[in-house]
């Protein structure tokens, strides 16, 4: 008999996890001890285990917790609410807080002037996230560059064919795309130009910090996908992992909020006719 993928929670059970894990974040918030102490607390650990696959331990979340906030010392500036809220929509997810599947940004809140951790899924944690729930049988997303093997059409003839160059690949960003086959033998793709990608980092709240600035490839990955996923017959799960990770992203900018505002109309027609060109990635100076 065929392996049968996970059952999905029903929408009343993934409600009242939200719902727990907004009161679970709301009442360590209270707690007049610091972010480190209340990680390495009984309170956090309870919460934990009330949101944690069967899978995966308390303890070794504490400690790859604990590391985060070692690589990332301003984290323990954020409210302890957006934190704890983080950490623990991770848990339900069963991702860590890595920094490969998952990264904990400190946001600047210019409102009230305090740090906010805003959590971003990478395209990595998003794939195994997938796979896990068995909606498809085959993901991919991946860059292409001037010198890789490309092709694509979409409608009757759709295919997409890419053959990256073994050696030299290029300086130039061409795509960056999105496939999955599905688990009935049929597949979808999506085809995403640098430009389009590019204007999407400029909406995260962290644009010039983080995973845009350490690993940009891995962000138009997860871009592609994102966008993909809008058609994806996915599971509850994914979806809220997706929606979670959509929360970091503010979809009213425009074109010239795009590129810098401070720069001359020249300045802004080069370095957009440049990221339309696929010379560069994250935003610089001309």
């Amino acid at each position: 008999m065929p392996e049968q993928p996970p059952t999905p929670e029903p929408p009343q059970a993934e409600t009242d996890k939200t719902t727990a894990v907004e009161q679970a974040a709301a009442q360590l918030a209270k707690q007049p001890r610091s972010i480190k102490d209340l990680i390495q607390g009984p309170e956090f650990r309870a919460a934990l285990k009330a949101v944690l696959p069967r899978a995966m331990r308390a303890d070794r979340f504490v400690r790859v917790a604990l590391n985060a906030m070692m690589k990332t010392p301003q984290l323990a500036e954020c409210s302890k609410e957006s934190f704890f809220k983080c950490m623990l929509d991770l848990s339900c997810f069963g991702l860590e807080p890595d920094g490969r599947r998952a990264h904990l940004i400190p946001f600047k809140n210019r409102k009230n002037n305090t740090y906010e951790c805003t959590l971003i899924i990478d395209y990595k944690g998003l794939a195994e996230l997938v796979r896990r729930s068995g909606d498809v049988s085959y993901i991919h997303a991946d860059v292409v560059y001037d010198k890789d093997q490309w092709s694509y059409e979409y409608g009757s003839n759709h295919h997409l064919k890419h053959v990256p160059n073994a050696g030299d690949r290029g300086d130039r960003r061409v795509a960056y795309y999105s496939y999955v086959k599905f688990r009935d033998g049929s597949d979808d793709f999506v085809v995403m130009n640098p430009l389009e990608v590019e204007k999407i980092r400029q909406r995260s709240k962290s644009p010039d910090e983080g995973p845009w600035r350490t690993d940009y490839d891995e962000m138009g990955k997860k871009t592609a996908f994102r966008r993909h996923s809008k058609w994806l017959p996915l599971s509850p799960e994914v979806r809220d992992a997706i929606e979670k990770d959509d929360e970091a992203v503010d979809t009213t900018t425009t074109w010239n909020d795009v590129l810098s505002v401070e720069q001359p109309t020249e300045g802004r027609k080069l370095l957009r006719d440049r990221v339309l060109a696929g010379e560069i990635g994250p935003k610089e100076e001309t």
